[in-house]
């Protein structure tokens, strides 16, 4: 049907009845088609994302305020992309992971 993928998912509205998290937390950021680049998967979420990047091999994980840091580093690399909000990314947006 036109509006939606082979997997039903809508995509002629950036809101989806899907209001569960991703089953998954990305373990790290992946890169998308080149480096340093992450595409968003449903449920994503800009501190979860930040945090991935955060956490170490042992799954450790950084402290909220390095979190929150991140977090703001992930949104100013992207807000061309992102827009004026960044508690609103879209599956399938690729964002560029801030510099190191």
């Amino acid at each position: 049907a036109a509006g939606a993928l082979k997997d039903g998912t809508r995509t002629d509205s950036p809101l989806t009845d899907n209001t569960e998290p991703s089953p998954h937390s990305p373990a790290a950021p992946e890169p998308a088609d080149g480096a340093g680049q992450y595409v968003v998967q449903p449920g994503d979420c800009l501190w979860r994302i930040a945090a991935a990047q955060l956490t170490d091999s042992y799954g450790s994980g950084a402290s909220n305020a390095a979190i929150a840091a991140a977090t703001a580093a992930w949104y100013t690399a992207n807000r061309a992309v992102i827009g004026n909000n960044p508690n609103l990314i879209y599956p399938y947006q690729v964002l560029t992971a801030p510099p190191s």
